[in-house]
């Protein structure tokens, strides 16, 4: 099981917004703890190694493996010489997480380009509060608010693709709740699920149709209540009409794109007043969609004959977050890890404080060097070489490509033995032994403990 992402809209980055957007998704992979799995066959043995993403390296800055969740999935990245951002199938899990904000990262610097992970927008708990954090700077939904352009850009994309299937539900679900008669996003709930199923479930949460006041007038005119008009409207004229169905379609859509002038001789008629009111009452979409629905036409089809010569008030359809623009959240918190996970992230001044247990076995390991100073002096470069190979031989335990060479080229002196003979008294495969090959691998607090 796993997400895959889509984008829906341009997908390429601004060649103006490149610099500053590969700068930061570089922080996001790296902070995310995302590498390359680098396979190599040294002196027989076959070894999985972590590499870093790098920016000036090749076209593809790929990643498929989380440090974190300590498990491989599909490559994921970014292209450099397209200047978009591509995954394959990315789990549920942190490394789900890492590349659904790199995504969101894209949509920042984009005007047209919007994630969404299996059909759903791209909204992983807490990623724009991660990203502030890593970042060090303000970030807002904002540029999501025009949710139905965004439905326009999905519906364009699958016709780019030549297959056009709709919007399924959790599109708009996957931007929270609806508040019935308030939340405008009941609007692409409706294109989504269907008049019917809308008006079904708001029964059921305790809608009883249109107000009355004393006098027997409406108190006022809500969303569903507007729904409920056009769609007697538009049944009754079905009904009483001698036009055709394609004739009858057509007038329909005339209330739309009609002038001034039509419109108010509309009024001399009753069946007409009624229609011309359910045109303005009602979003021009939720009006073309009962008209799809009462003739079994495609929505989008009608949709795009009327979108550009639109009469009508176009309604704005906002979404409003309840996120806090000052709120951020710390790499710990939104990947769920401790921050002794995070040794190979250490450096001074940092985010990451190295517990006083983890403290304790620092230095229980620098005395454990210590002692082992006098004692593996013996053997050959060459046999210390093979020693490591054949640890490391077979396995994906986390231990970094750039430190491997370095010990390779370097087992004349001591402290890479020595740090050998820690790594297998770890023993492969233990949390300990991937704790100690962070240490090794970073050059800081490798010098900090063991002094090389």
């Amino acid at each position: 099981m796993g997400t895959f992402m889509h984008c829906i809209g341009k997908l390429t980055i601004p060649d103006e917004k490149w610099p500053g957007f590969l700068r930061e998704a570089m922080r996001v992979l790296e902070q995310g703890g995302l590498f390359e799995r680098a396979y190599c066959n040294f002196m027989g043995h076959e070894l999985w190694l972590l590499r870093p993403p790098t920016p000036d390296r090749e076209r593809y800055i790929d990643v498929t493996y989380s440090y974190f969740e300590k498990d491989g999935w599909e490559n994921a990245g970014i292209d450099t010489e397209r200047r978009q951002v591509y995954s394959g199938k990315i789990g549920w899990n942190r490394f789900n997480l890492v590349i659904q904000a790199l995504y969101d990262l894209a949509e920042i610097y984009s005007d047209t380009l919007f994630a969404s992970a299996n059909s759903s927008l791209s909204c992983p708990d807490g990623a724009i509060q991660w990203l502030r954090y890593i970042l060090d700077r303000d970030l807002e939904y904002t540029w999501r608010r025009d949710v139905w352009r965004l439905a326009e850009e999905e519906i364009r994309e699958q016709e780019r693709r030549g297959r056009v299937y709709g919007l399924e539900s959790s599109f708009a679900e996957s931007y929270g709740s609806v508040k019935w008669g308030i939340d405008p996003m009941i609007i692409t709930m409706m294109v989504c699920k269907g008049t019917g199923a809308i008006i079904g479930e708001a029964k059921k949460d305790g809608y009883q149709g249109p107000r009355l006041d004393d006098q027997g007038n409406l108190e006022r005119l809500s969303i569903l209540d507007s729904l409920i008009l056009c769609k007697n409207a538009v049944e009754a004229y079905k009904k009483e009409s001698t036009q055709t169905e394609d004739e009858q379609v057509t007038s329909l859509l005339g209330y739309l794109t009609c002038d001034g002038k039509q419109r108010k001789s509309f009024g001399k008629n009753e069946r007409s007043a009624a229609l011309s009111l359910a045109s303005v009452v009602n979003s021009p979409q939720i009006f073309v969609l009962v008209i799809a629905e009462t003739y079994g036409r495609n929505f989008w089809e009608l949709w795009w004959e009327v979108r550009d010569r639109l009469t009508v008030p176009q309604i704005e359809y906002d979404h409003v977050s309840e996120d806090d623009p000052s709120e951020r959240r710390t790499t710990e918190e939104y990947l769920r890890i401790s921050s002794d996970e995070r040794l190979y992230w250490w450096r001074e001044g940092s985010d990451v404080v190295i517990s006083e247990k983890t403290r304790c076995w620092l230095l229980s390991l620098a005395e454990r060097a210590r002692g082992l100073s006098g004692q593996v002096c013996e053997g050959t470069p060459a046999e210390w070489r093979e020693r490591l190979v054949r640890l490391l031989s077979g396995r994906e335990m986390g231990f970094f490509e750039e430190t491997f060479y370095e010990f390779l080229a370097n087992f004349h002196l001591t402290q890479y033995r020595i740090a050998v003979v820690l790594l297998e008294k770890a023993g492969t495969g233990t949390e300990e032994f991937r704790r100690l090959a962070a240490v090794m691998a970073n050059t800081a607090l490798r010098k900090k403990i063991f002094a090389f």
